[in-house]
């Protein structure tokens, strides 16, 4: 081997002549990692932005679905309340002939767990299950329900 250097290390500033051969070797595997740590790094922040782009556009179509099931949901109890309002026997709150009323309208009805008609105190007058069955109104209920519409709120058990 000769003594002479090579006109590459030569020409090299005086700093990288001074680096030993592991200083350099991870000079060049910084010099490979970085970028590659900056590239994870930007597919990660993609990744992240299109999952939440899918979420978001998921739950826009779950939002819009519920709207619209409860559009639905209004609109059918308003036309079963409508129903009911126009009724003679409930008109006079009649619990006799309300609770046969009641059972009629309620046993086409989907969707409910029972039906309670209430005068204009709160008081329940006729009831009926959800098979339609007539049932006997709660006074308990109705306190109940007073009791709630003085805070300011509507509740039904």
């Amino acid at each position: 081997m000769s003594s002479a250097t090579s006109p590459a290390l030569a020409s090299a500033p005086a700093w990288r002549r001074a680096l030993s051969i592991r200083a350099r070797i991870v000079l060049l595997i910084l010099a490979v990692l970085i970028p590659a740590a900056g590239l994870g790094a930007w597919l990660l922040a993609l990744d992240l932005r299109h999952t939440r782009d899918s979420a978001r556009d998921k739950v826009t179509i779950l939002t819009d679905d519920t709207v619209e099931n409860l559009r639905h949901v209004i609109d059918t109890s308003g036309t079963l309340l409508a129903r009911l309002a126009s009724r003679p026997a409930v008109q006079a709150l009649d619990p006799a002939a309300c609770d046969e009323t009641l059972a009629e309208v309620f046993g086409a009805t989907h969707g409910a767990s029972g039906l309670e008609l209430r005068d204009a105190r709160g008081a329940p007058v006729c009831a009926c299950d959800i098979a339609g069955r007539p049932r006997r109104a709660d006074p308990a209920t109705a306190r109940q329900s007073r009791a709630v519409d003085a805070s300011g709120l509507t509740a039904s058990p």
